[in-house]
């Protein structure tokens, strides 16, 4: 048996794959570290992708992480957002982003709500007309909702093809409709 030279490190995990990637290792694919490994997406026309719906469905609908705190009306615009994708497609950083997204959205509406119940134009302590300062505070509202929509991808199609989100948004509506049925038919079969 061949001894290593004492100067030789032992190779990284990421050393170990790339060299194997190279064709110059002959690890076994078991040995890449886990935070390496793809995992494969199932294709949504499939049906083992429609029983992983059906089982995220059943799962009820997501809720905020323990670390954000929503009011009541943000929780509306949550139930919104996060139905917006399927429960796989929501990462950890994209769920925190959407509870910041419905917190500022339910504060822009009750911004809208006072803008209409107070004049466009407003005096200050001098006396002198300037526009209502929500004005302002409505317009970096909006614009927090928009960069944050951008971040989740909300705003339409972003550069590149989200096909297989819109297939995953659609599969998980079906399942929804699936659950619904099956609950209303109080379990049982006919």
């Amino acid at each position: 048996m061949a001894r290593k030279p004492k100067n030789e490190k032992p190779m990284s995990g990421a050393e170990r794959v790339r060299n194997h990637r190279n064709g110059r290792s002959t690890i076994h694919p078991d040995e890449i570290p886990a935070v390496i490994k793809k995992q494969r997406k199932l294709k949504s026309d499939t049906d083992a992708a429609l029983v992983k719906s059906l089982q995220n469905v059943a799962k009820g609908p997501l809720m905020p992480p323990h670390m954000v705190r929503l009011s009541e009306h943000a929780m509306l615009y949550w139930h919104g957002i996060v139905e917006s994708r399927a429960r796989e497609d929501w990462t950890n950083v994209d769920l925190v982003t959407a509870a910041q997204l419905a917190k500022y959205q339910a504060q822009l509406a009750e911004e809208e709500i006072l803008i209409e119940t107070e004049e466009r134009v407003v005096f200050d302590y001098l006396g002198k007309q300037q526009i209502n300062p929500r004005f302002l505070v409505a317009e970096t509202l909006v614009k927090r909702v928009m960069a944050l929509m951008r971040a989740l991808r909300m705003g339409g199609k972003a550069a590149g093809e989200l096909n297989g989100l819109a297939n995953n948004r659609v599969l998980e509506g079906k399942s929804r409709q699936i659950h619904a049925e099956i609950e209303d038919s109080d379990g049982l079969l006919a």
